[in-house]
């Protein structure tokens, strides 16, 4: 997913870059991210890049 933040730290313009198994869980991962709130600090920046990736539980 691909996303910004707000100047509250709420993720915005979040947009499903990829997924698999496809369509499955497009839609609550997009809400559940945006439940999300970042409490650092916010910086003044032209873009940061954070990856992460959620394996299957087994």
């Amino acid at each position: 997913m691909e996303f910004d933040l707000s100047a509250d730290g709420k993720p915005i313009n979040i947009t499903l870059l990829e997924s698999s198994p496809t369509g499955v869980f497009d839609q609550a991962g997009i809400a559940a991210l945006s439940t999300w709130v970042y409490l650092g600090e916010m910086l003044p920046c032209d873009a940061v890049s954070l990856s992460f990736n959620l394996p299957p539980e087994r």
